[in-house]
């Protein structure tokens, strides 16, 4: 049985040909890629202000147009339908670039093309797309994807909008309300789910889209959320009250819904982790230039240790959640059916990275960062809700462990290899990551013989064999980035690389090591203990704390 390479590290196995050489992108997909990068550098150096959009709290229609018309709207639109046909590689390093320039006009782009219009391109029908796509790859049209509802977070099957089909099985009549929805204010075109009846009595997941015309009756949208961060984009609640949809309307088969959702959100993880590696890039550069010009005790402060610690794991962390996001985007391009795992990774991994490079850039600027005169504390407020939407971190930690502990529990057989040699340098660590993967299996085993409780219940189990697996993950991409730099540029042209990869790869192969250890296990019940100590009281009484 074939699994994806993240999967098979919980079976105890590397599989290197899954990840080496490291994929690229054509040359001519390349020059493309640096014509649109220097049209909207361009662009954003006249239009885009993201502390104005910040105060103002909104991205302006004409940014909106703006990115329509130079055709970052259609990115990975076929070019029969309008679009530019590019690949996903080449998407995700547009949104790292516009998260280097604005957080929220990030959002308003990966709103609609990363989740609001993916739907459709994977599920959707011929004629679907020719009636949809030329409108939405121009920004005629701008996308949204409504699952989450105010009972149905992370757990999608608590969703309690439905469509109920007519007699004559023609249109569905929609009832419900969405809330958190990126684009909600303005978008034409929405990707919405709600629960239809199936032919067993018990309801499943359908996907449906909303157009202009549907929305004329029955709908109505609520006012614009006041955020921490991401400030400019557009957040609302959606209600849903009589809607008349099309059957012709419906994505993909009915009571299929679920398996739309997820796998839309497997695209929009990893390029959430690529524009975490574009927001990281700058909030590095100006924390390194504040640190290279502030004197202090007739120095410079990017001299003292302290600093110089957090601006190497800044840069280790930026380089590592880079690797991994085109590593696995990648992998989509090529056509691997099975990367849900690895886009998880991504998703967990980069948004706690960039969490600690935007904490790291706050700290050694000081009291500048407070104000907002400085990009500082605006890239610290976007960055804190990438850990909470598109599957907060905690379910992707269950997500990961499930996933990937089902085949453990198969007991499917993979066949590993040696990785190939990389650089004298590193190719200890990688020794030493190669045996974690083999006591990553053997935890999973035990965790999976485990049945002193079941294994949904066991999170702590979960966690830590997923935060493994994570930082596995990340070593070998690492890895097979490196190596394929060194072979690309030789070893005089890799230079800072070979350091920066070197402690990457270290960085993760001790927290594996950590993670793995025994000594991880032992405090499970006494934070069980205290946990129970924080909830048993509506108020601290005096003396809790002498």
């Amino acid at each position: 049985m074939s699994v994806s390479f993240a999967k098979g590290l919980f079976l105890g196995q590397v599989q290197p040909d899954l990840i080496t050489p490291f994929p690229t992108v054509s040359e001519e997909e390349r020059e493309t890629a640096r014509m649109l990068l220097d049209s909207y550098q361009e662009f954003a150096a006249e239009q885009i202000d993201g502390g104005r959009f910040d105060q103002e709290h909104a991205v302006p229609a004409s940014v909106r147009e703006g990115l329509g018309e130079l055709g970052l709207l259609g990115l990975t639109i076929p070019e029969e339908h309008g679009g530019a046909g590019l690949t996903y590689t080449t998407y995700c390093r547009m949104m790292e670039e516009t998260n280097r320039h604005c957080g929220s006009v990030a959002v308003v782009l990966g709103g609609h093309q990363s989740i609001g219009i993916k739907a459709l391109l994977l599920f959707g029908t011929d004629e679907q797309k020719e009636r949809w796509l030329p409108k939405l790859a121009t920004g005629e049209w701008m996308a949204a994807y409504a699952l989450t509802e105010p009972q149905a977070g992370s757990d999608p099957a608590a969703l309690e909008t439905m469509a109920v089909p007519s007699e004559d099985g023609s249109s569905y009549t929609l009832t419900g309300q969405k809330i958190w929805i990126t684009n909600g204010g303005f978008a034409d075109f929405m990707t919405v789910f709600a629960k239809t009846p199936t032919e067993s009595g018990k309801q499943a997941i359908s996907c449906f889209v909303v157009t202009p015309d549907e929305m004329a009756s029955g709908f109505s949208r609520g006012a614009e959320e006041d955020k921490l961060g991401l400030r400019g984009s557009s957040t609302t609640q959606l209600f849903f009250d009589g809607m008349k949809v099309p059957a012709e309307n419906l994505l993909g088969p009915p009571g299929k819904g679920l398996k739309v959702a997820l796998t839309v959100l497997n695209y929009g993880r990893a390029s959430l982790a690529a524009g975490c590696a574009g927001s990281s890039k700058t909030i590095l550069a100006a924390a390194a230039k504040h640190c290279s010009e502030r004197v202090q005790f007739g120095r410079p402060i990017a001299e003292f240790e302290m600093i110089q610690s957090k601006l190497a794991e800044m840069m280790s962390l930026t380089y590592a959640m880079e690797t991994i996001s085109y590593l696995t985007v990648g992998m989509a391009d090529r056509g691997d059916a099975d990367f849900a795992v690895e886009a998880a990774i991504c998703k967990v991994f980069a948004t706690e990275a960039h969490w600690v490079n935007c904490n790291h850039a706050v700290q050694v600027a000081g009291g500048i960062a407070y104000v907002s005169e400085y990009p500082y504390e605006r890239f610290l407020r976007d960055a804190r809700i990438n850990m909470i939407f598109e599957g907060t971190n905690e379910i992707l930690h269950h997500f990961i462990a499930l996933t990937a502990l089902r085949p453990v529990a198969e007991n499917v057989g993979v066949e590993g290899a040696a990785f190939p040699p990389v650089h004298a340098a590193v190719d200890g660590e990688v020794a030493r990551l190669t045996e974690l993967a083999t006591r990553l299996g053997d935890e999973a085993r035990r965790v999976v013989a485990d049945d002193s409780r079941p294994l949904p219940d066991r999170e702590h189990d979960q966690e830590r064999v997923a935060a493994a697996g994570i930082q596995l993950y990340v070593g070998f991409a690492v890895a097979a980035r490196l190596r394929a730099s060194l072979a690309e540029k030789g070893e005089d042209g890799i230079g800072e690389e070979l350091d920066i990869a070197t402690k990457a790869l270290r960085d993760a192969r001790r927290a594996a090591e950590a993670v793995l250890s025994e000594e991880a296990r032992a405090d499970d019940e006494l934070i069980g203990r205290v946990s129970r100590a924080a909830t048993a009281h509506d108020d601290w009484p005096l003396g809790l704390f002498p």
